[in-house]
């Protein structure tokens, strides 16, 4: 039997931030010399960023979470009881105890007016990677018929922050993506046996219990992301007895390589380093190998047709490398029965890297639809980025910015009482 995705949804707020207008107005004398226009340059050509998609008020990780998985369930027209597991992956949770699929479920039956009291649920962490591993273990609850109902859901919900005027201030991004994972899937088959997988102990990017946003060292993430991902590669040849060049990657069966991206260009430089680290061992002559006819023609073919959405988004963590294969499904390129490579980071750090067959295309119009959202001013989005924490409570004060129509709100939680802490939501229809 094969599994895998059967479908997959992306949900993503309604406002968004555009990196050429007055933002890099305003940031070109921290980043750019002063050049709003060299900024602009720097951020959509150096890391292939061009808009970063920003939570309303009344949105957090577990609303987005839930529309993302109504959205999936209404669809395909899955039922509360078809389902048996729900994988919550996410960096940006809400409790130190209380799983977040909770909070979630309790939603979904509201709206629904179904029980979702069957479903077995976990939230994983693990950064950004922690989305991976939620697939490898609801895949491994379908595969041993240990689940009472034909499927499992893993929901990927993040908001990255960072603050402002930091470097990592144009690598922020909100959204949510939903995986359906069944037998016989629709859009891609799994490859069965164990993942190539790498961890260490590193101190690339990290969010203490009392901090509002990471610690982050940018480069140094970037060498780990770039050498566990190489080791996953080579655990992935080692359990299937194949060398690199069994399993070419310039010109073997693999037709697309999938990355987490923290942002678009990371692609390329980890396909670089995948592809030339014994041979060119520094970081320059990797760039200039970068620029060859050869390698330009292998992004071009096997990695670009992935990239064409996160430049609208920006990261959303755990969903990255899942809106990569959202991008390539909905992309003008025909997949059917091509071979994918996925390749699964996380900083602090593991990578794991794992192969499918691609089974159909996903044809969406996401890229118009992300071009009709309401696009925030500097000073709406600096209000909106003082109160984005998990302290924040709605009010008369901050009203949303675009009135919450036909989706999950958050409504606040009780800050005194048995219930202090606990997080209130609701379904706003359309008015």
């Amino acid at each position: 039997m094969k599994y895998g995705i059967d479908a997959l949804t992306l949900y993503v707020p309604k406002l968004a931030l555009a990196l050429q207008a007055d933002w890099a107005q305003a940031r070109a004398s921290i980043f750019a010399q002063g050049n709003p226009e060299l900024l602009c340059q720097k951020v959509e050509k150096g890391i292939g960023i061009t808009h970063m998609s920003i939570p309303d008020y009344h949105e957090d990780s577990a609303t987005m979470a839930a529309m993302a998985i109504k959205n999936l369930m209404e669809e395909n027209e899955i039922k509360p009881s078809q389902i048996g597991y729900l994988a919550v992956a996410t960096e940006t949770g809400l409790d130190h105890s209380k799983n977040m699929g909770t909070y979630i479920m309790g939603m979904l039956e509201a709206y629904f007016e179904e029980s979702f009291s069957h479903v077995g649920s976990a939230e994983y962490k693990f950064a950004c990677i922690g989305s991976t591993y939620a697939l490898e273990s609801s895949l491994a609850l379908l595969e041993s018929k240990r689940l009472s109902a034909p499927y499992a859901i893993v929901v990927c919900s993040d908001i990255a922050k960072y603050q402002l005027e930091s470097s990592a201030e144009y690598t922020q991004g909100a959204g949510a993506i939903a995986l359906l994972l069944s037998e016989n899937p629709r859009l891609v088959e799994i490859d069965a046996g164990p993942m190539g997988t790498h961890s260490v102990n590193a101190a690339d990017f990290y969010r203490p219990l009392n901090k509002e946003v990471p610690v982050v060292d940018g480069k140094h993430s970037m060498q780990i992301y770039e050498q566990c991902t190489f080791e996953a590669y080579q655990n992935l040849l080692a359990h299937r007895k194949q060398t690199t060049r069994d399993f070419d990657l310039l010109n073997g069966p693999i037709d697309y390589c999938l990355f987490h991206l923290p942002f678009p260009k990371m692609a390329k430089h980890a396909a670089t380093f995948l592809l030339k680290n014994k041979e060119l061992p520094t970081s320059e002559e990797r760039k200039a190998y970068s620029q060859t006819e050869e390698f330009q023609n292998f992004l071009n073919r096997k990695i670009n047709p992935s990239l064409e959405l996160a430049p609208y988004i920006g990261n959303i963590y755990t969903g990255s490398l899942y809106l990569s294969l959202l991008s390539l499904l909905s992309s003008s390129e025909n997949c059917v029965n091509k071979k994918a490579l996925f390749f699964a980071y996380g900083s602090g750090a593991s990578a794991k890297v794992f192969s499918g067959t691609i089974k159909s295309n996903l044809p969406l119009k996401t890229k118009e639809k992300l071009l009709q959202r309401r696009f925030l001013s500097l000073t709406e989005y600096e209000d909106r980025h003082k109160q984005l924490n998990d302290q924040f409570i709605p009010s008369e004060q901050n009203p949303s910015i675009v009135p919450p129509q036909n989706e999950f709100i958050y409504l606040g939680y009780d800050q005194m009482g048995p219930k202090q802490g606990f997080r209130k939501y609701s379904y706003k229809k359309e008015s």
